[in-house]
């Protein structure tokens, strides 16, 4: 398990917010099932939510 920042420019629609141009960062949980040393599965949880607050001039 890892916790991940996502960071970039949201320039096309994700997660029903429109592409602003302007940047954001998110916050992840990412799940890894491994076997032999190898991920068989990955889950990502992600905090979508928080590009509402995000998407202020």
């Amino acid at each position: 398990m890892a916790r991940v920042v996502v960071t970039g420019t949201l320039v096309a629609e994700f997660g029903g917010f429109p592409g602003s141009g302007r940047s954001f960062h998110m916050d992840q949980a990412v799940i890894c099932h491994l076997r032999d040393g190898k991920i068989i599965e990955a889950w990502e949880i992600a905090d979508v939510g928080s590009l509402s607050d995000q998407d202020q001039p």
